[in-house]
């Protein structure tokens, strides 16, 4: 792939990157419904916030809306401390899948790679392209690995991303 060329088709890399966040969405969606049914509860036994019925049945209907809601903010707050956690892992592994897919087009990239494969992953790997692609694979890891995002971005730039 040239400097400046746009892809067209979307890699498999991006295609599970795209899937990934679509299976978070499909959370918050589950999580969002889940809301639904509370709030219908919610508004049959109020009108203009002044209870409908016996003061018991109030309270019981009180009491079981708001142990349904306590859960489910629970699980809504779980689900949004961790929704930045999932979105830098997918990144990451997304950046991990292109990096290799580029270095297997573009072998320079890992010129000054010191990679090394060992006996054992010689013997393991049942191709040199295997062992290529493990090699790819592990360099590519390295240079997540190393120093973030601040560092990730002076490289990608030199490597041509824009």
């Amino acid at each position: 792939m040239t400097k400046h060329q746009v892809p067209t088709l979307i890699s498999a890399a991006a295609a599970r990157y795209l899937a990934n966040h679509a299976r978070v969405g499909h959370l918050i969606g589950v999580l969002d419904d889940a809301w639904k049914p509370l709030q219908i509860e919610t508004e049959s036994t109020r009108s203009d916030f002044t209870p409908v019925g016996t003061g018991d049945t109030v309270q019981h209907t009180r009491d079981r809306v708001l142990a349904k809601a306590k859960t489910l903010s629970a699980a809504n707050q779980f689900a949004f401390e961790w929704y930045l956690v999932m979105s830098v892992t997918f990144a990451e592994a997304y950046l991990e899948d292109v990096l290799a897919e580029v270095a297997a087009v573009d072998p320079q990239l890992m010129e000054r790679s010191e990679q090394a494969a060992s006996y054992q992953d010689v013997v393991g790997a049942s191709s040199t392209s295997e062992l290529a692609d493990m090699l790819r694979r592990r360099w590519a890891r390295n240079f997540i690995d190393d120093g973030g995002p601040r560092r990730w971005i002076p490289r990608l730039v030199k490597m041509g991303a824009s």
